[in-house]
């Protein structure tokens, strides 16, 4: 004999108006939400089924705007938008995508920032590939001749010279 078990699912909706959603956030427009036609946008919600009714419901339909320059993962803790966090606004000279800064060629991640690798080095022809994590990531190419700090002469002879830290 097979038992079955059935499990009554709670789901929430909330309608707000698309003001007062922080800046970051987006509804994941992936949740298949019918609107009745109100245009306003629907806010999906689990919970915690207690007999007929939903207690403990927290807002899950969000993503960060990435579009909008936006990256990290989104979470909300209750049942209103004080209790979301976790986008944040992409830093300058990046790009964001799938929760990750990706820092552009010649900078490099520190922390959450993308900092120049020329400023590094003190010399305009530094770089470094995109998405260097790390000021190790920065270097002069082959062929690249200046001054230190020192006012002392160099040469980068055959191959590119990378950030070292001592």
């Amino acid at each position: 004999m097979k038992k079955l078990i059935l499990t009554f699912l709670c789901a929430c909706i909330y309608s707000t108006n698309a003001a007062s959603i922080p800046p970051g956030l987006i509804i994941d427009d992936t949740l298949p939400i019918d609107d009745g036609g109100e245009n306003l946008p629907i806010i999906p919600m689990t919970c915690d089924a207690v007999g007929s009714s939903c207690t403990n419901c927290i807002i899950n339909s969000f993503v960060c705007d990435t579009a909008s320059g936006y990256y990290g993962t989104a979470k909300c803790t209750g049942t209103d938008f004080s209790t979301c966090a976790g986008c944040a606004k992409c830093p300058a000279n990046a790009t964001c995508a799938s929760g990750k800064i990706v820092c552009n060629a010649g900078y490099y991640l520190a922390g959450t920032a993308c900092l120049s690798c020329q400023d590094a080095f003190n010399n305009s022809a530094a770089t470094s590939a995109a998405g260097a994590t790390a000021i190790t990531g920065c270097y002069l190419p082959a062929s690249t001749t200046g001054t230190d700090s020192n006012g002392n002469s160099f040469s980068v002879e055959e191959r590119d010279c990378y950030y070292k830290s001592y």
